[in-house]
């Protein structure tokens, strides 16, 4: 009986044990398992904390426990994780308990570290200086966001790399439209501060719905509110392209991913940007990271 585990309950853990689940229903049902194991079983669809600020989504709305998102066949167990013996097969959680596998899936992901950037846990840390990638930080900068009546809002990806280099400039775009609608538009001025250019390209690589609106915003002296009024104007797509303007001459679209057999015996995944990059060291597998 094979036995997976996987190290984490986030998106990239969820979407690895159901896909697992999945493309070996037969092996799951004939003894397979496949294990998934966090500290805590609140698990948050990060995509949508982008939205909580500005009061789209609410907190129950991208929050659930994890052992619903699992699919039959996947095991959940709630621990934190005190070490892996890789020449052992065996992980050691922090209440005493041994966990076997024949493979090891790591997939425990990121966290916020504003301690990392001199000044940020100073007094005005969560009163005045927000993050929106944690729970925590979204739903207080709601507040913040809602007493707001004017000045100046500044939008600061401190340094590259971050998790999601396009969400800040989503960022900056929805404020704008937030306080359109509320009607103070006028009385506060939006700023984004980015990075050094070769870092912020480094993000884009030139690729992607992000690395036109950082050049453009970078051009425009690192504020977005000459590109936020172009697209309330229905000037810019989404990817910075005039709404209706036809492909250069030679365009060609991007080629289709070619799909190839993945490393546990047959399992198709992406073979380029896949969403999992697969490193192997003694069967110890890593979910998510760059393609």
């Amino acid at each position: 009986m094979t036995r997976i585990l996987i190290l984490g309950g986030g998106t990239a853990a969820t979407v690895m044990a159901n896909r697992l689940a999945r493309f070996y229903r037969s092996e799951f049902d004939a003894g397979r398992t496949a294990i998934t194991v966090d500290q805590d079983d609140r698990h948050v669809y990060q995509p949508g904390l982008l939205f909580v600020p500005f009061g789209i989504y609410g907190v129950e709305e991208i929050v659930r426990e994890r052992v619903q998102q699992l699919l039959p066949g996947v095991a959940y167990v709630q621990a934190s994780i005190d070490r892996v013996d890789a020449d052992r097969n065996v992980v050691l959680l922090s209440d005493g308990r041994h966990v076997a596998y024949d493979v090891l899936i790591v997939a425990t992901g990121t966290r916020v570290a504003p301690e990392e950037t001199e000044g940020t846990l100073g007094e005005g840390w969560q009163t005045k200086v927000f993050d929106f990638y944690t729970l925590d930080g979204a739903t207080k900068l709601r507040a913040a966001l809602e007493r707001f009546e004017g000045g100046r809002l500044v939008i600061n990806p401190v340094d590259m790399p971050i998790k999601c280099p396009v969400a800040p400039l989503e960022f900056a775009f929805l404020a704008d439209w937030y306080f359109t609608k509320r009607g103070i538009r006028d009385r506060i001025t939006l700023t984004y501060v980015t990075p050094p250019r070769r870092r912020l390209h480094q993000a884009g690589r030139g690729e992607g719905a992000g690395a036109p609106a950082c050049r453009e915003a970078h051009r425009d002296g690192d504020r977005v509110r000459h590109r936020a009024s172009r697209r309330r104007s229905g000037q810019v797509g989404l990817l910075g392209r005039p709404r209706g303007a036809v492909p250069p001459a030679g365009h060609r679209p991007a080629p289709q991913r070619r799909r190839v057999r993945g490393p546990l015996g047959g399992a198709p995944r992406r073979s380029r940007a896949s969403a999992f990059h697969i490193l192997r060291a003694k069967q110890v597998w890593e979910a998510g990271g760059k393609p």
